[in-house]
């Protein structure tokens, strides 16, 4: 791959080719599900100003109260991100349209006539809708990940001009392999056949239902039975994790039907099993959603794209920009805060993060290849760099907490000194003595000043999320990204300019500056301005925590002089007492060797 530093093209080289992606996407129609998104947004941004000669987005937004779809736009359109293509280009809003949808509804929550619209003129499909909470019931994230993924394909499946359907997967949807590379490997079962299996059991096989199951209703006895055999049956013994299609935990099309029919107590029941191994209900869910996918091989022109873990915009659309505290940007705001001084993460282990201009570009790019092939079955493409381009956890955590104190936050509690923990107990001992013991301290004199304590809640979701988070810190994936190195160099120099998607080399020093002050402007809304009153807080904060450590170590020290002395007093008296005995008993002449 080429350097991403690489310089711009001439005047020269413009003369001499062109953009061949944007020529492509040229007089097009796309439709964008999940588009008020962290990647949603920086996805429409891209379009519009790298393909200019789009016809038109849809996106598909969900309805709030007391707001039409224009007024929808012109909301979404305020967004910091779109401030420049606006200014050069005013009239480029008219190239999108919000069309009122929920996936979570009937037919997309879409009325007939948008619906078709949407079937006459849609080529291209990005679907980018998910739900990517770590802590959710499974009831959700099915209804959400895997049944309205289902809801669109079958609505895809009328288009009458789709040329290319990319869903936006992850990396983790097989947690439990350590490679993850790029092909595809058919599913174990029909989930047609499991179905029909479902509504033919017997009754013998009702009966075989658990004593636990016994407070369940038929209906759900054989779902549950059902799912007790797949996840036997369905389980990945792959060794090496490539860029195609895995067969879930279990079959989607089962998992579809035991929503719909067991109560969110007896799901929840029930989950643990379920997951076979994989760390939450959004890797489980986006594991079933591409299982579901691949019966679509011959059906779709389809595309599933794996970024790895997403984070800030490497230079477009704003060197930084970033949206949302979920992953390592709510790590990085709790640290900057004091609050979180202990993690558990193997420094050694490769933090495998993403840029989000890199990844769009990469979708882009990816969708483009994908109405060109010829290919029948359901593509796949990891969205990652090598384990040798990235920086490990260790590096990156240090680095970030360097330049955390050149621009710190305004606001902390106590000043930002924590480290991560190799061992997983010494970081629980940590946990302990320096965010539950300040916590309950600072409220307890809370409660003393009449004010309501909130340290202690906080720490207890801090707590949850590091518990979450801590599953990718502590191990080591290698995720295969042969496919989407290829497409990347095929691409004539304009568009591996414009398109620039080269996760080779990237000087990480710089892009986590540029993360930090991205933090500081769009999420906590800082300006440049604060900063010499933020530095001026953190050097109070480092004499608070300087003076608060050797007054705790005087007080260890103390308290072991005193309780040595005392010891050794007593040690003192007890040789003493026993020498003089030993010494009476010679003397009267009963002491026996």
């Amino acid at each position: 791959m080429q350097n991403s530093n690489m310089k711009a093209p001439t005047v020269e080289d413009v003369n001499n080719e062109k953009s061949e992606v944007a020529s492509w996407y040229a007089g097009k129609n796309v439709l964008i599900t999940g588009a008020t998104g962290f990647m949603g947004k920086v996805l429409v941004e891209k379009l519009l100003r790298s393909c200019p000669n789009i016809k038109r987005l849809y996106l598909i937004v969900r309805p709030k109260k007391g707001l039409t779809a224009e007024a929808r736009k012109q909301q979404y359109f305020k967004c910091v991100i779109f401030h420049k293509i606006l200014d050069k280009n005013p009239d480029i809003i008219n190239k999108v349209h919000v069309i009122k949808g929920d996936l979570l509804e009937d037919d997309l929550g879409i009325n007939i006539d948008q619906t078709k619209h949407l079937i006459t003129n849609i080529e291209i499909i990005f679907h980018c809708a998910a739900n990517v909470r770590f802590d959710q019931p499974l009831r959700p994230m099915v209804e959400m990940n895997v049944i309205g993924t289902l809801k669109l394909l079958k609505l895809a499946e009328k288009m009458e001009k789709l040329k290319s359907f990319t869903h936006v997967s992850t990396t983790y949807c097989q947690c439990n392999e350590s490679v993850l590379e790029e092909h595809g490997y058919p599913a174990p079962q029909n989930p047609y056949e499991i179905i029909k299996m479902i509504k033919n059991l017997s009754d013998q096989s009702i009966a075989e239902i658990t004593p636990n199951d016994s407070k369940v209703n038929p209906t759900q006895g054989i779902v549950i039975l059902t799912f007790r055999r797949s996840i036997q049956s369905r389980k990945c013994n792959e060794s090496v994790l490539e860029e195609h299609g895995y067969p879930a935990p279990q079959n989607p099309y089962e998992i579809i039907k035991m929503i719909k029919n067991l109560s969110d107590q007896s799901i929840a029941e029930i989950t643990p099993k379920l997951l076979n191994g994989l760390p939450n209900t959004y890797a489980y869910s986006k594991a079933l959603t591409e299982d579901l996918i691949n019966n679509y091989e011959k059906k779709l022109p389809i595309i599933v794209v794996r970024p790895s873990i997403v984070t800030a915009a490497l230079e477009e659309p704003l060197p930084g920009w970033i949206e949302g505290v979920n992953g390592p940007t709510g790590l990085m705001i709790g640290a900057a805060r004091g609050v979180i001084r202990s993690m558990h993460c193997n420094p050694d282990y490769a933090s495998t993060v993403i840029p989000v201009d890199k990844a769009i570009n990469g979708m882009i790019v990816a969708a483009y290849n994908r109405a060109l092939s010829e290919r029948g079955n359901v593509e796949f493409c990891n969205l990652c760099g090598s384990n040798k381009g990235l920086i490990s956890w260790g590096e990156s955590i240090e680095t970030g907490k360097r330049l955390f104190y050149e621009t710190p936050l305004s606001f902390a509690l106590w000043y930002p000194d924590g480290s991560i923990k190799k061992n997983y107990y010494l970081h629980m001992i940590c946990v302990v003595f320096f965010h539950y013991l300040p916590a309950y301290f600072i409220d307890f004199f809370l409660l003393l000043f009449a004010r309501k304590p909130f340290l202690v809640r906080v720490q207890n979701k801090i707590s949850t999320g590091l518990k979450l988070l801590q599953y990718y810190t502590t191990k080591d994936w290698t995720f295969k990204n042969e496919i989407f190195r290829q497409q990347y160099n095929k691409l004539n120099r304009i568009d591996q300019h414009i398109f620039n998607m080269d996760v080779t080399y990237i000087h990480w020093e710089h892009y986590i500056r540029n993360y930090i002050n991205g933090v500081r402007i769009y999420i906590m809304g800082e300006s440049e301005a604060t900063l010499p009153q933020a530095k001026r807080n953190l050097r109070r904060l480092y004499i608070l925590d300087r003076l608060t450590t050797y007054g705790f170590y005087a007080i260890i020290f103390w308290l072991l002089w005193t309780y040595v002395d005392t010891w050794m007093e007593r040690s003192d008296e007890i040789i003493q007492n026993a020498l003089q005995k030993i010494y009476f008993t010679y003397q009267n002449g009963t002491f026996d060797l």
